[in-house]
């Protein structure tokens, strides 16, 4: 019995401590959760929210994404895994994803690689670490994670923001989709820039 009552207690503890640090405090940041970790840094998780194919009332292809990553004050301090799951007749796996930021002022000029000589457009984002969760080829779908470096998540969340950004996927039966952001992304995003 009394360890019973230790157990009930500990697990009463670590609930308290979770609720505290955690928060997706009322409707005015819906979609948002945030939570201290153990570096005290902040912790975001935009919630999945969906983004339209361009050609959406031909291939009927959309998905849902969320993004998760650290800020120390008002510095991102980690890369973003930004997981997506898309629905589309034809799917098969995912083999490039990158955003294409427009109007991108601060880089706004096309660039010669220090790698190889090849021209790179700074306007595009590549996703790195591209690892499939998931597969249902009834459904159809595929679940992905993927890496948005630390370098360029800011970038990328107030292009997507301001509705200045698309999400570029090619898959390896060489489909490629082009995704645009939903008002419910675009509130969610805002809603991490005000907390």
């Amino acid at each position: 019995m009394r360890n019973k009552f230790k157990f009930l207690l500990v697990i009463n503890f670590i609930a308290i401590l979770f609720f505290s640090c955690a928060s997706s405090s009322g409707e005015k940041f819906a979609g948002v959760m945030t939570s201290v970790i153990g570096t005290g840094n902040l912790k975001y998780y935009i919630r999945p929210s969906k983004m339209l194919s361009e050609n959406y009332s031909e291939d009927k292809a959309y998905l849902m994404i969320d993004f998760s990553y650290q800020m120390k004050n008002a510095d991102y301090v980690s890369d973003a895994y930004t997981n997506f799951s898309i629905y589309f007749d034809k799917i098969s796996y995912v083999e490039r994803a990158y955003f294409l930021l427009e109007n991108d002022i601060e880089q706004s000029k096309l660039i010669k690689s220090e790698i190889a000589d090849e021209t790179v457009n700074p306007n595009q984002v590549e996703l790195f670490d591209i690892t499939t969760f998931d597969r249902n080829m009834k459904t159809p779908f595929i679940r992905v994670g993927t890496i948005t470096k630390q370098a360029d998540i800011q970038r990328v969340l107030k292009a997507l923001a301001n509705n200045n950004a698309k999400l570029v996927v090619v898959l390896t039966n060489k489909e490629v989709l082009s995704f645009e952001p939903s008002e419910e992304l675009i509130t969610k995003i805002n809603n991490a820039f005000d907390r």
